[in-house]
């Protein structure tokens, strides 16, 4: 199915009686379910008393994924001279306006996942120690992924699918960092268990996980939006060291006192940028789907159990109590374990810069009305960053258990 073919057709049967615009959903007549190819190869290597390496890499190619377009814009295009230069501004209006969407569901072969597996573990058991005896198991895991496509397809609607998903051309995305791009993770257990005889054995493990954070992406706020593209996950433009962006001053709706100067608004992006090491790394480029990552992640969690064994009934039956405490680090120090995220609120994108009318007094707009890209700066909350401190899984907690087997 060819949009454009689907664009003339819009045109020429829309319909211009009706009182009121609505969507149009269309599937093309080719589409197939996502499918994908996986390759995978293991390997575990044994050696000396009871250590085991395991090797595995596994591949991920897309043959079909979804891609969400708008079709319902003509493409008539215009750019700023400046900021935003490479970001098209349809000036054209809707092809049909009886619509005021017509989304166009289609597949697109791009898009890969990887990811590469290293884990060392050992197995002693029956160390002897005078009467009794120890058990030790440990096992440390280092994985690296990347993942990347074109359009993930996670949200509930054509609309939302299309509107944020970042790109600077959102009818041609580019092939970028997936929502579930996983980067590095280190996965680690430990287990001691001291048997003091044949009926009591208590066991204490732990267990931690580390991840290189979640990925989000910094865009230009969704409101207003000059580019006329429908799509409210514009990827946003970083200016070079020295280039300067125009900012506009922030004033009190009722009084008109300035509340954030230009001035400072100037000042306070690029010391943001410069202490933001992707940020700067993008100096003169656009930013990227989900380029950005929230810091580690940490967690360690602790399990302690004695296990009483007897027999009743000819049947050997046995007694386990526990206590199980989730986010040991939190309990040790109120300032550990914190686990960040973006809110999924903001879809994973974190607005950095808002567009504002500009000093001559001209709203956001196409380059023909004189608008001079002109900005507010969306700086971060208080505690100086954009991403949120998860507040249930960032304490520690702690559960009793009682187990008892015949």
């Amino acid at each position: 199915m060819d949009p454009t073919t689907i664009r003339d057709t819009l045109g020429a049967h829309g319909g211009s009686s009706a009182t009121s615009t609505h969507e149009v959903d269309i599937i093309d007549n080719n589409f197939k379910l996502p499918t994908i190819w996986r390759s995978n190869i293991a390997a575990d290597i044994k050696f000396g008393k009871g250590y085991k390496l395991t090797l595995d890499a596994m591949y991920t190619k897309t043959l079909y994924d979804v891609q969400f377009q708008q079709i319902n814009i003509k493409d008539t295009t215009a750019y700023y001279s400046t900021g935003p230069t490479q970001t098209p501004i349809y000036v054209g209006g809707k092809v049909n306006s009886t619509f005021s969407n017509v989304y166009l569901l289609t597949n697109t072969t791009e898009g890969y996942r990887y990811n590469l597996t290293a884990q060392l573990s050992k197995i002693t058991n029956n160390i002897k120690m005078g009467d009794h005896s120890l058990d030790l198991n440990w096992m440390v895991a280092y994985t690296y992924g990347m993942s990347k496509d074109l359009s993930n397809g996670i949200r509930n609607s054509f609309q939302s699918n299309y509107e944020v998903n970042p790109a600077i051309i959102p009818n041609n995305p580019e092939v970028a960092y997936s929502n579930f791009d996983l980067r590095h993770r280190i996965v680690g257990t430990v287990s001691l268990g001291f048997n003091w005889n044949n009926y009591n054995t208590t066991t204490v493990s732990f267990f931690y996980a580390g991840q290189s954070g979640s990925p989000y992406t910094f865009i230009y706020a969704s409101s207003p939006n000059p580019f006329g593209n429908a799509s409210n996950a514009n990827l946003a433009y970083i200016p070079r060291a020295g280039e300067q962006l125009n900012f506009a001053d922030i004033k009190d709706a009722t009084t008109g006192t300035v509340t954030y100067s230009a001035q400072q608004q100037q000042t306070d992006f690029n010391n943001y940028i410069e202490s933001d090491k992707y940020l700067k790394d993008r100096r003169g480029q656009y930013t990227e789907r989900n380029g950005e990552h929230t810091p580690w992640n940490h967690e360690l969690d602790m399990k302690l159990m004695h296990e009483f064994k007897f027999k009743g009934n000819n049947k050997q039956h046995s007694l386990q109590l526990s206590v199980d405490v989730f986010n040991v680090l939190n309990l040790l120090n109120n300032d550990w374990g914190h686990i960040s995220f973006v809110t999924n609120v903001n879809n994973y994108n974190v607005n950095l810069l808002a567009f504002a009318t500009d000093a001559a007094g001209i709203k956001p707009d196409a380059p023909s009305t004189g608008y001079t890209p002109t900005f507010n700066f969306v700086r971060p909350p208080s505690t100086g960053h954009y991403y949120t401190v998860d507040p249930i899984n960032s304490r520690w907690q702690a559960q009793l258990g009682v187990k008892y087997s015949f």
